[in-house]
């Protein structure tokens, strides 16, 4: 028998009328039907692109680059280089932190106060490139708080992102910043539909002791079917191990965000260019482009009018009040007009249960 526990008070506010416990959303909500035609123009776009861009590195390297009998390449998250990234004294911009061999690859908004900044650093030794570092630095206007209950309410991901259908908790700790959620990527025709389960630990010592929201993210494919709502039983679960970490600090005015991974190339199909070039032409290509719909989308959810806004001003499990307070961030106005709002209540969280 499939079980749910209701977490939080009041209604469901504003949710399309076909919400199941297996899963918040069926299709998109009309919400995000704007961003959607931006994402599917972008997608086109960055397309055509990519491809031009590879052929051509392609056509350049290929007589240089391909060797018979060349190892296969795979990718995936590095565990120990992204526990590194932001350990005391680990980070690049840390005291005793490596910053040598980083190249800027992307940016967007140069010359603002706002905007986004993409690095990379190969992983090499003995004349051999294992794999690369990616180090992906934002700033925007927006509390700690709220850009973190942007991701972190993973039930909320079908109202604003146009590529996830369905998600769901599987598992939550408010006392302790954790949770277990899961979720539905549409990609983009011709690629499959993916799942991915994800495991989120904040470190609540640095948040109180530094006043830095550093949150570690890690995938799990073992997990038991039994666990996972009935919709994503037979996805196919994303692959990546190790840790993606993610650093909140506030700054004047906003909240700059790091995020810092390592890409392994252990098992890719053999390529007539460097990895590593070619990643960095996906970010030189999908940086300004994403960029751009990401503050837009933030602008937009943000608000009272939204329910991730709902989730925020009503804050039933005191979450998002504790980081405010370990971060020393105030809450923005429109938090304090939407708890007067009679029509802003907060939406409840769904805890899947698996089968008892």
């Amino acid at each position: 028998m499939e079980a749910a526990t209701f977490v939080g008070v009041g209604e469901i506010y504003e949710y399309p009328p076909h919400i199941a416990l297996d899963g918040p959303y069926s299709e998109p909500h009309s919400d995000v039907v704007e961003l959607e035609l931006e994402l599917r123009a972008w997608h086109v776009l960055a397309a055509v692109d990519a491809l031009l861009l590879l052929f051509s590195v392609s056509a350049a390297l290929l007589a240089a680059s391909w060797r018979p009998g060349r190892k296969v390449m795979s990718i995936a998250a590095t565990q120990d280089a992204a526990r590194h990234s932001f350990a005391p004294g680990g980070g690049p911009d840390e005291e005793g932190g490596d910053d040598s061999g980083w190249k800027l690859v992307s940016s967007a908004g140069v010359g603002t106060k706002y905007g986004l900044q993409v690095y990379t650093r190969g992983r090499c030794a003995q004349g051999r490139c294992g794999g690369c570092e990616c180090r992906i630095e934002a700033t925007a206007p927006h509390g700690v708080a709220e850009m973190a209950c942007i991701f972190g309410e993973v039930d909320l991901l079908p109202t604003w992102h146009p590529l996830v259908p369905r998600s769901a908790f599987l598992a939550l700790d408010a006392e302790a910043c954790a949770f277990t959620g899961v979720l539905e990527a549409a990609l983009p025709w011709p690629l499959p539909r993916i799942g991915a389960v994800l495991d989120l630990q904040a470190d609540i010592d640095r948040l109180a002791n530094d006043g830095v929201f550093h949150v570690d993210a890690t995938t799990d494919t073992e997990i038991e079917k039994t666990r996972l709502p009935p919709w994503a039983r037979k996805l196919r679960l994303v692959p990546i191990d190790g840790t993606l970490a993610i650093r909140f600090t506030p700054v004047r005015g906003g909240t700059k965000l790091e995020i810092r991974y390592a890409i392994d190339f252990a098992a890719l199909p053999p390529l007539p260019f460097a990895p590593k070039r070619a990643i960095d032409w996906l970010f030189f290509i999908a940086g300004p482009l994403v960029w751009g719909t990401i503050t837009r989308m933030l602008s937009k959810q943000l608000s009272a009018k939204s329910r991730i806004g709902a989730r925020l001003a009503n804050d039933s499990l005191g979450m998002w009040s504790r980081i405010r307070a370990g971060v020393g961030q105030e809450a923005p106005h429109w938090i304090a007009a939407a708890r007067e709002d009679p029509k802003c209540e907060d939406t409840e969280r769904v805890v899947y249960e698996g089968v008892a």
